[in-house]
């Protein structure tokens, strides 16, 4: 870390070393390491000091940024040995993990609506549109009027009772909005499995986890389950990195690389796709639009592609089918490891 003081102490204050013994006063304590800075420091250099011996933040850490967004800038520094300018592989992605979990944290979302709204067209909204209606009719209101109003409570009536299709498996999900509420009003245990029992379902250990994260889903806000599904994808992505090097050296086989290499490639890359994730909560919480998804879907393909040519050198023929063969086959591998994740979510409540 670069002294942020001209002034140099001559004794050091922490084993009383005597500057005067050596050369001079020194940037650092030669008997114990400690910097040799004025006591009255700000408090931006606390702050600094701290970052620092977390992450080693300095200098380095702004260089690694803009090398990151050069696909296989880093990976290819990193294997020829250039190292030295940049925060270590690992190191970034615990960085870049705590800043993504911290934005989680302190964001709030500002789409209220909950998903069943979202997905049933708004029957909650229609709902509560014709209770208020129905409040504000006179008694003496005529035929007319009091036929309308009722045909908007069947509707909302109608939308609350429909079943829903899980999206997620395929199948016939056949509970409804008021299945959910009444689990919700009484989550015991037995009432679950009595509810299970009722649409067809066996009560077992699977049926039990599902229901409760639908449940959990559908009554969710939109910036919820937004959250929670980016929450789920990076927790994922943690634990499948070592699996996506290993499959990178399956595919390059023939180059004869250590394993470790392929690992380095895994860690930027990974940690490309957290600083994505930042700029989308960033962006849907300050722009209130759902844009940064076209950045999430179109970006990471491209970037894949031209960094396996950059750090592999092959052709871009080669390159693109190998990307996408990587991406169909880490997509099977990565839905796993999201389903494990909310299955572990779900166990935990």
């Amino acid at each position: 870390m670069a002294s942020h003081a001209t002034h140099r102490l001559p004794v050091c204050p922490n084993c009383g070393f005597d500057f005067a013994a050596s050369s001079g006063p020194d940037a650092f304590c030669p008997q114990c390491g400690q910097p040799n800075h004025p006591l009255d420091i700000s408090f931006g250099h606390v702050v600094e000091e701290t970052l620092e011996g977390i992450f080693h933040f300095d200098g380095k850490f702004f260089s690694t940024v803009r090398a990151l967004f050069m696909p296989g800038r880093l990976t290819r520094h990193f294997n020829e040995g250039r190292r030295m300018p940049f925060v270590p592989p690992i190191r970034l992605y615990v960085f870049i993990s705590f800043v993504f979990f911290l934005l989680l944290a302190l964001v709030s979302g500002h789409d209220r609506r909950t998903v069943q709204e979202v997905f049933a067209g708004g029957n909650r909204g229609t709902k509560l549109s014709a209770d208020s209606v129905l409040n504000t009719i006179p008694i003496q209101a005529d035929a007319a009027t009091q036929d309308s109003v009722r045909q908007q409570l069947r509707e909302a009536l109608t939308q609350r009772n429909r079943p829903n299709v899980n999206v997620t498996t395929g199948a016939y999900w056949n509970y409804t909005q008021a299945d959910v509420e009444a689990y919700q009003r009484r989550p015991t245990p037995a009432h679950l499995d009595s509810l299970l029992r009722s649409h067809g379902h066996e009560p077992s250990f699977g049926n039990r986890l599902t229901f409760r994260q639908y449940a959990r889903f559908q009554t969710a806000t939109v910036d919820e389950a937004r959250q929670r599904i980016l929450k789920n994808t990076s927790v994922a992505l943690f634990f499948l990195m070592p699996v996506f090097a290993l499959l990178l050296k399956v595919l390059y086989l023939r180059q004869k690389r250590f394993y470790l290499n392929h690992l380095i490639f895994s860690l930027h890359l990974h940690s490309f796709i957290l600083t994505l994730f930042i700029v989308s909560v960033l962006w849907n919480h300050f722009l209130h639009n759902d844009w940064y998804m076209q950045l999430l879907l179109w970006v990471p393909p491209l970037y894949l592609v031209v960094a396996l040519r950059h750090v592999y050198q092959q052709s871009w023929r080669k390159s693109t089918a190998k990307a996408l063969l990587l991406m169909f086959s880490y997509a099977f591998v990565l839905t796993f490891g999201i389903l494990t994740t909310l299955v572990v979510g779900a166990a935990l409540l």
